[in-house]
């Protein structure tokens, strides 16, 4: 039986660390994970992360150190009390210290959603629809001290649509991984995986996102803006102004970009399903509206009750 320790908070890391619960392969000797924070929707409820729920629920030692580098002795403690063959850790959040490193060196791996060395950091699936990718996936590398540079030891490749938006892809992701995740992670284990390293000269980069990202300059091409809205998904989403309020919009992905063209984001055209509006040198369907306070409206329902006039602008 391979021991293993586990590393991650969101859902998609229980959802692997419940496989390796279930196989029995792997003995789980502990988890580590953020501590709990307001997790409710609005905020008002102080819970537990995903990965810790279900570490409780098996049993399993779990920590969830505030500051890991300040609390790291107790990782280490528990590291040298019962030692693992390695470590596993997926979306985790925070950077590993030096001496967390050093407990079983070279033994510590990272599933990342990017085909690395593209994408390294916070966010790549939002990254790989911004930059309008066709294709992304998972890689598993070994931990070093520079970020998402350490050697690739497998990578799983998952095709992205043009209708892919954040939540699909995450989902694809995550069905992915989870078909994926223990074969290769057996392989490690039994030293069949080869360590290639990364070209850090092909090596490209992503921040966090935020909210103010989605603020749209219709000044862009539409595809720009599709894949911006892509990316933010429903949250936290792609917004711009109208009448002086702010306006959360949805666009169609599914209908083809117009070639009508016209001042950056004036309306050209109205119909029953969708305003176009002008972006760059093209047209983009608006399918969605939110006005602030209110609810989401499909577009002819915002029509309906705003009746926006064809010359009017947004931004």
């Amino acid at each position: 039986m391979t021991k293993v320790a586990f590393w991650g908070t969101p859902g998609i890391a229980a959802g692997l660390l419940n496989l390796l619960l279930k196989d029995e392969f792997f003995s789980v000797r502990y988890v580590v994970t953020q501590p709990d924070k307001p997790r409710s929707a609005r905020g008002r409820e102080v819970l537990p992360s995903p990965v810790k729920k279900a570490a409780q629920v098996a049993g399993i030692p779990v920590f969830s150190p505030t500051s890991l580098k300040k609390e790291k002795q107790t990782v280490l403690d528990a590291n040298t009390s019962d030692p693992v063959d390695f470590h596993v850790v997926l979306a985790y959040g925070k950077i590993l210290p030096p001496e967390i490193l050093d407990m079983t060196p070279g033994r510590m791996v990272n599933f990342h959603a990017s085909l690395l060395p593209l994408l390294r950091g916070a966010a790549p699936i939002e990254f790989a629809l911004l930059q309008g990718f066709t294709e992304t996936g998972w890689t598993l590398q070994k931990i070093i001290p520079e970020l998402d540079a350490g050697d690739i030891l497998a990578q799983t490749k998952v095709p992205i649509l043009k209708t892919d938006t954040r939540e699909t892809l995450y989902e694809k992701l995550t069905d992915d991984l989870q078909l994926n995740a223990l074969p290769v992670l057996k392989k490690f284990s039994q030293g069949e995986l080869k360590a290639v390293p990364q070209d850090a000269q092909q090596a490209t980069f992503c921040g966090k996102i935020s909210t103010q990202m989605g603020l749209i300059d219709w000044s862009q091409s539409a595809g720009q803006i599709l894949n911006l809205s892509r990316a933010l998904g429903k949250s936290p989403g792609v917004y711009s102004f109208f009448r002086g309020k702010k306006i959360k919009l949805a666009f169609h992905l599914d209908k083809n970009i117009s070639n009508i063209s016209g001042p950056p984001g004036e309306i050209l055209q109205i119909d029953r399903e969708s305003m176009l509006v002008a972006a760059g040198q093209e047209g983009i369907y608006v399918q969605q509206c939110q006005v602030e306070g209110g609810r989401s409206l499909a577009a002819n329902d915002f029509c309906n009750g705003y009746h926006p006039k064809i010359g009017e602008k947004f931004g």
